[in-house]
């Protein structure tokens, strides 16, 4: 799932922001061959004030990220070829640096409208419960949208995301974001920030703690399965695959 996040000064202004992420990801997706043209999601945020404006395209790099019939690994000339088209084709609005992260062993999914009314066997290492070895990071992303709609109780989103942090027996904090725009009207990042190697989860014990956040999001004012909700599940910290411009 590439994602694609419009990063603006605080005192900049950039009308065709959504015209912008959707030349980088129409960019991305040819450049790196992704077999799925829907596959794609877009944020525009404010960063600090003597920032420039700039692109970060981030997706999971995990070879089965579509199917195993499909084996998708794009090349080191593949993801500078996309950055530098993307960096030529948004100069004209105001861009000046674009930068594509991979995160590796990453995990995604969109929410379904129905709840699976089926359970996931528990993988052998968690039956004891589980425990992540290092910090964990959790960030839970509104659209202004949902924020209308929805009278976003904030205390109750930190409790729910609070409820996560217990589930993985670790460390570390909640964030919550509300970006200028988002393609996605909520957005749930859960990054196991320091797991080391040696304590990565597999393919199939990431699949069952998709699951559990999922539960968990089931809880708090997120519960509404009508509202378009994207999780992503990342360990350890992003690669910078290319990078161009100043």
């Amino acid at each position: 799932m590439p994602l694609c996040e419009l990063r603006l000064p605080i005192n900049s202004l950039v009308e065709e922001g959504k015209d912008v992420c959707d030349v980088a990801l129409k960019a991305t997706l040819e450049y790196l061959n992704i077999p799925d043209p829907e596959d794609r999601e877009y944020r525009i945020i404010k960063v600090g004030s003597s920032a420039e404006p700039e692109i970060e395209v981030h997706f999971g790099t995990r070879a089965d990220q579509y199917d195993q019939d499909n084996l998708w690994v794009p090349t080191v000339d593949q993801m500078e070829d996309a950055c530098k088209q993307i960096l030529t084709q948004t100069r004209a609005f105001g861009i000046r640096k674009v930068s594509l992260f991979g995160w590796k062993d990453a995990a995604f999914m969109t929410r379904p409208l129905e709840k699976p009314e089926t359970e996931l066997v528990v993988p052998e290492r968690f039956k004891n419960g589980i425990e992540v070895k290092g910090d964990i990071a959790i960030r839970m992303i509104f659209s202004p949208s949902v924020l209308e709609n929805l009278k976003l109780d904030l205390e109750n989103n930190e409790e729910t995301f609070k409820n996560i942090l217990e589930l993985f027996k670790g460390e570390g904090g909640v964030d919550l974001q509300f970006p200028l725009e988002a393609e996605t009207e909520i957005g749930v990042e859960v990054d196991f920030v320091d797991i080391g190697d040696e304590n990565k989860f597999s393919p199939e014990e990431m699949a069952y703690l998709m699951y559990r956040v999922e539960n968990c999001l089931d809880l708090g004012s997120a519960s509404d399965r009508s509202k378009k909700t994207t999780i992503w599940l990342r360990q350890g910290e992003p690669v910078l695959f290319a990078s161009v411009g100043t």
